[in-house]
């Protein structure tokens, strides 16, 4: 009755409780620590212990034995593994057996299951763990700034600095942490007051402070500041920020001294203008008195010269013309030979009005040139053809080409006056003309305008002609643009 009022006691226990041999094999197992481990009674039992360890050896684990042999009893932790591979933690008590004689029998253990003990371990760790990082990144933080930080508690004591407000007040950490926050500043009251409507308000922004240097330095500074909370959301002290403003300051001071200097030197200068604005005006009244006197003088010369310039203007136009066509630099494009001769004959038709002139235009190859250049050609041709044929009742121009060798050739042909091919060297000289101006009006300067357009181009121009049956001329031009001439 004794044993299985025993056996009905370890059945119930909450807690795990094992016998072994001196192998060891586990001779009894509990309920509990067959749960512990996911299997059933029977399952455990007669089985070696070791075949349940998951972090015990062979070796470590007859150590264990020879330990009980020799009668010690000891409390460690050990680690079993669960029937599905998870690690289960215990405490286990093991106390030994003997027989009467002294023999060892095996031992028996209390098995405690401290998973959740083990978990809370981990967790704490864990947390003490992030709290340490969140706190070396707090100081990492606080140390990176440049501005002078401090933490203040709802007393106006420092909790923590910087490295910058070390440097701003002189002093080490240690003798900063602990103090009163108003006691570094040249008007402690300020300061005190700064930190008090920072917890009343919640923070404070750009308010004026100036630190005093244990060297007697000062610290003109701007400190912004907003309290903080602890994990249960009370608030429980400020974080300041100081932001030195000395050199804004001296900036401020230079520029308002600056400024004075600059109302200075507008003042003076106004001054200077306003003389200067008087002689001025005495200068203009007396330009004016010469300026009437020099229109007046020079009305009547002016009005000379002016009379000889439109003079020269219209009986000289064509030699300026061919003063300018030596002159003038060559813009080369590709030119439309056909559409620019009908072109020039458009702008002539108030020439031919009232007279019967037969104009023949054949196609035209195109060539490459100063396309204003080559239009007066075209318009210098077509006029001297269109003069020549004015006695002519039924007058006649062909305008044509042909190929010669590498040469693109392209005439005006007339039946007009034509002229002696005795004199025929004369045509493309300046002022030489083979007709009185009386029959037909000109300068004589039209076809040596021709010649030198044409010579810029690298062509060449000549003539055929016979008195009283009408004159050809013609210019060739080369397959390519030329160089400026």
């Amino acid at each position: 009755k004794s044993e299985q009022r025993y056996q009905s006691l370890l059945d119930s226990m909450s807690e795990g409780v094992i016998e072994s041999d001196a192998t060891p094999s586990l001779t009894y197992v509990n309920p509990r620590f067959a749960e512990m481990l996911g299997y059933s009674v029977d399952d455990l039992v007669d089985q070696p212990a070791i075949r349940f360890l998951a972090n015990e050896s062979e070796a470590h684990l007859h150590e264990r034995v020879a330990a009980r042999q020799a009668g010690r009893a000891e409390t460690y932790e050990l680690t079993w593994r669960h029937r599905d591979g998870h690690e289960v933690p215990t405490l286990v008590s093991s106390r030994p057996r003997f027989d009467p004689d002294g023999r060892y029998l095996g031992s028996t253990v209390n098995v405690t299951d401290i998973t959740e003990k083990k978990r809370a371990e981990t967790f704490r760790a864990q947390a003490e763990a992030g709290l340490r990082a969140a706190s070396s990144y707090a100081r990492s933080l606080l140390e990176a700034s440049l501005d002078p930080l401090v933490t203040i508690n709802r007393d106006g004591k420092i909790t923590d600095v910087n490295k910058a407000t070390e440097a701003a007040t002189g002093l080490p950490r240690d003798q900063l942490v602990g103090r009163d926050f108003s006691d570094f500043f040249t008007d402690p009251d300020l300061a005190r007051a700064g930190y008090r409507k920072a917890f009343a308000d919640g923070s404070v922004t750009e308010y004026p402070l100036a630190i005093r240097n244990a060297g007697g330095s000062v610290m003109e500074v701007l400190y912004n500041a907003s309290t903080y909370c602890d994990e249960t959301g009370n608030v429980v002290g400020v974080f300041a920020a100081a932001r030195d403003i000395t050199a804004r300051k001296q900036a401020e001071t230079e520029l308002a001294n600056y400024q004075h200097h600059l109302e200075d030197l507008v003042a003076d200068r106004t001054a200077e203008l306003a003389a200067a604005n008087l002689a001025l005006n005495a200068a203009n009244k007396e330009l004016e008195a010469f300026s009437y006197s020099v229109s007046h003088d020079l009305r009547a010369p002016l009005r000379a010269v002016d009379g000889f310039s439109h003079a020269l203007q219209e009986d000289y136009a064509d030699i300026l013309d061919f003063s300018r066509t030596g002159r003038r630099e060559l813009s080369a494009t590709d030119i439309d030979m056909t559409g620019l001769a009908q072109s020039v004959l458009n702008d002539l038709a108030p020439a031919m009005k009232g007279r019967k002139v037969q104009v023949n235009v054949a196609p035209l190859p195109q060539t490459n040139g100063d396309r204003e250049m080559i239009q007066r050609v075209w318009m210098n041709l077509l006029d001297n053809a269109i003069k020549f044929t004015a006695r002519k009742e039924d007058a006649r121009i062909d305008i044509g080409s042909y190929q010669e060798a590498d040469d693109i050739v392209y005439f005006v042909k007339d039946n007009g006056a034509g002229f002696d091919m005795n004199y025929v060297d004369k045509l493309f000289g300046v002022f030489q003309r083979l007709h009185s101006p009386e029959e037909f009006p000109g300068t004589g300067a039209g076809l040596a305008i021709i010649k030198r357009i044409i010579g810029r181009h690298g062509g060449r121009v000549w003539a055929e002609g016979k008195e009283g049956e009408g004159a050809t001329f013609y210019f060739a031009l080369p397959p390519r643009e030329p160089d400026h001439v």
